[in-house]
Protein backbone atom coordinates (compact mmCIF):
# COMPACT_ATOMS: atom_id res chain seq x y z
CA UNK A 1 0.00 0.00 0.00
CA UNK A 2 1.45 3.51 -0.96
CA UNK A 3 -0.20 5.73 0.92
CA UNK A 4 -3.36 5.75 3.42
CA UNK A 5 -5.69 8.93 3.40
CA UNK A 6 -7.63 9.71 6.94
CA UNK A 7 -10.88 11.35 7.11
CA UNK A 8 -12.15 11.74 10.34
CA UNK A 9 -16.00 12.58 10.50
CA UNK A 10 -19.13 13.66 12.10
CA UNK A 11 -22.11 14.21 10.88
CA UNK A 12 -20.30 14.40 7.29
CA UNK A 13 -22.38 12.11 4.97
CA UNK A 14 -23.41 14.57 2.06
CA UNK A 15 -19.67 15.84 2.12
CA UNK A 16 -17.95 12.30 2.04
CA UNK A 17 -20.31 11.07 -0.88
CA UNK A 18 -18.98 13.85 -2.86
CA UNK A 19 -15.26 13.38 -1.74
CA UNK A 20 -14.60 10.03 -1.70
CA UNK A 21 -15.06 9.66 -5.56
CA UNK A 22 -13.18 12.32 -6.19
CA UNK A 23 -10.43 11.00 -4.26
CA UNK A 24 -11.08 7.94 -6.04
CA UNK A 25 -10.64 9.86 -9.82
CA UNK A 26 -7.47 11.65 -8.61
CA UNK A 27 -5.61 8.42 -7.71
CA UNK A 28 -7.14 6.74 -11.33
CA UNK A 29 -5.84 9.84 -12.63
CA UNK A 30 -2.17 9.46 -10.97
CA UNK A 31 -1.72 5.69 -10.51
CA UNK A 32 -1.84 5.85 -7.18
CA UNK A 33 -2.59 2.95 -4.80
CA UNK A 34 -4.54 3.86 -1.81
CA UNK A 35 -6.22 2.96 1.21
CA UNK A 36 -8.90 5.83 2.37
CA UNK A 37 -9.69 5.25 6.31
CA UNK A 38 -12.91 6.73 7.69
CA UNK A 39 -12.75 7.37 11.22
CA UNK A 40 -16.27 8.30 12.33
CA UNK A 41 -17.71 9.29 15.78
CA UNK A 42 -20.92 7.65 15.56
CA UNK A 43 -22.43 10.22 13.24
CA UNK A 44 -26.32 10.42 13.46
CA UNK A 45 -26.75 10.86 10.10
CA UNK A 46 -24.72 7.77 9.39
CA UNK A 47 -22.00 8.79 7.97
CA UNK A 48 -20.76 5.63 8.32
CA UNK A 49 -22.85 3.54 6.56
CA UNK A 50 -22.35 5.67 3.70
CA UNK A 51 -18.22 4.98 3.84
CA UNK A 52 -19.29 1.40 3.34
CA UNK A 53 -21.57 1.75 0.61
CA UNK A 54 -18.89 3.44 -0.90
CA UNK A 55 -16.43 0.88 -0.01
CA UNK A 56 -18.59 -1.91 -1.92
CA UNK A 57 -18.25 0.13 -4.84
CA UNK A 58 -14.13 1.04 -4.76
CA UNK A 59 -13.20 -2.14 -2.37
CA UNK A 60 -10.30 0.55 -0.49
CA UNK A 61 -12.39 2.43 2.11
CA UNK A 62 -11.81 1.23 5.64
CA UNK A 63 -13.98 2.68 8.12
CA UNK A 64 -13.67 3.10 11.74
CA UNK A 65 -16.52 3.85 13.95
CA UNK A 66 -16.27 4.75 17.35
CA UNK A 67 -18.73 4.98 20.02
CA UNK A 68 -18.17 6.47 23.38
CA UNK A 69 -14.88 8.35 22.03
CA UNK A 70 -14.98 12.05 20.49
CA UNK A 71 -12.52 14.28 19.34
CA UNK A 72 -10.89 15.12 16.31
CA UNK A 73 -7.42 14.79 17.79
CA UNK A 74 -8.19 11.11 19.18
CA UNK A 75 -10.16 10.20 15.55
CA UNK A 76 -6.45 11.16 13.53
CA UNK A 77 -4.56 9.07 16.24
CA UNK A 78 -6.70 5.79 15.96
CA UNK A 79 -6.70 6.76 11.55
CA UNK A 80 -2.76 6.93 11.86
CA UNK A 81 -2.72 3.58 14.24
CA UNK A 82 -4.26 1.03 11.49
CA UNK A 83 -3.05 3.00 8.27
CA UNK A 84 -0.67 0.43 5.89
CA UNK A 85 0.16 2.87 3.84
CA UNK A 86 3.88 4.01 3.04
CA UNK A 87 3.18 7.30 3.80
CA UNK A 88 -0.16 8.97 5.68
CA UNK A 89 -2.47 11.58 4.52
CA UNK A 90 -4.84 13.67 6.48
CA UNK A 91 -7.42 15.75 4.97
CA UNK A 92 -10.69 17.76 5.62
CA UNK A 93 -13.32 15.71 5.18
CA UNK A 94 -15.97 19.11 4.21
CA UNK A 95 -14.80 19.22 1.10
CA UNK A 96 -12.76 22.57 1.50
CA UNK A 97 -9.70 20.32 0.14
CA UNK A 98 -9.14 19.55 -3.11
CA UNK A 99 -7.33 15.76 -3.70
CA UNK A 100 -5.67 17.26 -6.68
CA UNK A 101 -3.74 19.13 -3.93
CA UNK A 102 -2.75 15.95 -2.30
CA UNK A 103 -1.63 14.14 -5.23
CA UNK A 104 1.01 17.37 -5.56
CA UNK A 105 2.09 17.26 -2.29
CA UNK A 106 2.92 13.70 -2.55
CA UNK A 107 5.06 14.55 -5.44
CA UNK A 108 7.36 15.98 -2.57
CA UNK A 109 7.90 12.58 -0.40
CA UNK A 110 10.28 10.63 -0.27
CA UNK A 111 12.57 13.83 -0.83
CA UNK A 112 10.52 15.00 2.74
CA UNK A 113 9.19 13.21 5.00
CA UNK A 114 6.35 15.72 6.30
CA UNK A 115 4.71 18.24 3.97
CA UNK A 116 1.57 20.15 4.53
CA UNK A 117 -0.57 21.92 2.26
CA UNK A 118 -0.38 25.84 3.12
CA UNK A 119 -3.42 27.73 2.41
CA UNK A 120 -0.73 30.97 2.88
CA UNK A 121 2.03 30.44 0.80
CA UNK A 122 2.10 32.59 -2.38
CA UNK A 123 0.17 30.74 -5.04
CA UNK A 124 -2.34 29.54 -2.87
CA UNK A 125 -5.99 30.11 -2.88
CA UNK A 126 -9.37 30.81 -1.68
CA UNK A 127 -8.63 31.16 1.80
CA UNK A 128 -11.30 34.04 2.28
CA UNK A 129 -14.12 31.46 1.24
CA UNK A 130 -16.75 30.50 3.75
CA UNK A 131 -14.58 32.30 6.68
CA UNK A 132 -15.74 34.88 9.45
CA UNK A 133 -13.59 37.43 10.63
CA UNK A 134 -12.92 35.93 13.61
CA UNK A 135 -11.82 32.58 12.09
CA UNK A 136 -9.42 34.43 9.75
CA UNK A 137 -8.01 36.31 13.05
CA UNK A 138 -7.97 33.44 14.92
CA UNK A 139 -6.29 31.60 12.16
CA UNK A 140 -3.48 34.39 11.94
CA UNK A 141 -3.08 34.12 15.89
CA UNK A 142 -2.49 30.55 15.86
CA UNK A 143 0.27 30.95 12.99
CA UNK A 144 2.47 33.64 15.61
CA UNK A 145 1.60 31.37 18.38
CA UNK A 146 3.16 28.56 17.16
CA UNK A 147 6.08 30.48 15.87
CA UNK A 148 6.98 32.69 18.82
CA UNK A 149 6.69 30.35 21.26
CA UNK A 150 7.00 26.88 20.05
CA UNK A 151 9.29 27.55 17.06
CA UNK A 152 7.27 26.33 14.08
CA UNK A 153 8.49 28.77 11.59
CA UNK A 154 6.25 27.61 8.75
CA UNK A 155 3.13 29.40 6.92
CA UNK A 156 0.49 27.07 7.98
CA UNK A 157 1.62 25.08 10.79
CA UNK A 158 -1.65 23.91 12.43
CA UNK A 159 -3.71 22.96 8.67
CA UNK A 160 -4.81 19.19 8.36
CA UNK A 161 -4.19 18.87 5.08
CA UNK A 162 -0.79 17.02 5.67
CA UNK A 163 0.79 14.03 4.06
CA UNK A 164 4.21 12.47 5.91
CA UNK A 165 5.77 8.88 6.40
CA UNK A 166 4.28 6.65 8.21
CA UNK A 167 7.59 6.50 10.03
CA UNK A 168 7.06 10.01 11.68
CA UNK A 169 3.75 8.50 13.00
CA UNK A 170 5.54 6.18 15.61
CA UNK A 171 8.13 8.22 16.11
CA UNK A 172 6.15 11.04 17.95
CA UNK A 173 2.63 8.79 18.82
CA UNK A 174 4.27 8.57 22.24
CA UNK A 175 4.91 12.41 22.85
CA UNK A 176 1.69 14.06 21.83
CA UNK A 177 -1.39 14.23 23.98
CA UNK A 178 -3.32 17.11 22.90
CA UNK A 179 -7.09 17.59 22.58
CA UNK A 180 -8.48 19.63 19.52
CA UNK A 181 -6.68 20.96 16.83
CA UNK A 182 -3.60 22.41 18.55
CA UNK A 183 -2.39 18.09 17.94
CA UNK A 184 -1.24 19.47 14.54
CA UNK A 185 0.65 22.02 16.12
CA UNK A 186 2.39 19.43 18.38
CA UNK A 187 2.65 16.75 16.24
CA UNK A 188 4.85 18.80 13.82
CA UNK A 189 6.55 20.11 16.56
CA UNK A 190 7.83 16.29 17.77
CA UNK A 191 8.12 16.06 14.09
CA UNK A 192 10.92 18.95 13.59
CA UNK A 193 12.40 17.75 16.98
CA UNK A 194 13.23 14.52 15.83
CA UNK A 195 14.70 16.06 12.59
CA UNK A 196 12.71 15.09 9.89
CA UNK A 197 12.36 17.74 6.67
CA UNK A 198 9.22 19.37 6.19
CA UNK A 199 8.34 21.41 3.52
CA UNK A 200 5.31 22.90 2.14
CA UNK A 201 3.54 23.11 -0.80
CA UNK A 202 0.58 25.99 -1.50
CA UNK A 203 -2.79 25.01 -2.15
CA UNK A 204 -6.39 26.12 -2.98
CA UNK A 205 -8.66 26.45 0.06
CA UNK A 206 -12.32 25.47 -0.76
CA UNK A 207 -15.57 26.28 0.60
CA UNK A 208 -17.50 23.63 2.91
CA UNK A 209 -19.98 21.81 1.12
CA UNK A 210 -22.93 20.75 3.43
CA UNK A 211 -23.58 21.45 6.92
CA UNK A 212 -21.51 23.26 8.97
CA UNK A 213 -18.48 23.39 10.90
CA UNK A 214 -17.69 21.85 14.67
CA UNK A 215 -14.66 24.18 15.41
CA UNK A 216 -15.79 26.29 17.89
CA UNK A 217 -13.28 29.40 17.52
CA UNK A 218 -12.89 30.85 21.43
CA UNK A 219 -12.91 27.20 22.72
CA UNK A 220 -10.12 26.15 20.41
CA UNK A 221 -8.22 29.02 21.05
CA UNK A 222 -7.82 29.57 24.40
CA UNK A 223 -6.59 25.42 24.67
CA UNK A 224 -4.37 26.12 21.56
CA UNK A 225 -2.84 28.97 24.03
CA UNK A 226 -2.55 27.05 26.99
CA UNK A 227 -0.89 23.88 25.01
CA UNK A 228 1.62 26.44 23.54
CA UNK A 229 3.04 27.80 26.72
CA UNK A 230 3.24 24.54 28.41
CA UNK A 231 5.39 23.10 25.02
CA UNK A 232 7.18 26.40 25.27
CA UNK A 233 8.42 25.34 28.86
CA UNK A 234 8.87 21.78 27.98
CA UNK A 235 10.86 22.79 24.97
CA UNK A 236 13.03 25.24 27.27
CA UNK A 237 13.86 22.48 29.51
CA UNK A 238 14.43 20.50 26.66
CA UNK A 239 17.59 22.48 25.91
CA UNK A 240 19.17 22.73 29.01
Amino acid sequence: MELSIVLPTYNERKNIEVLIPRIEQSLKRHSLKAEIIVVDDDSPDSTGEAARKLNKKYHNVVVMVRTGIKGIASAWLDGYGIARGKYIATMDADLCHNPEDLVRMCRKLPEYDFVIGSRHMPGSGGMQKDKTFIQLLASRIARKISSLLIGLHFTDPTHSFRVFKRDVFYSVRGKVNSQGNYFLAEFLFYAVRAGYKVAEVPITYGKRGYGRTKLNVWKEGIRFLAKALKLFVRSRMMRR
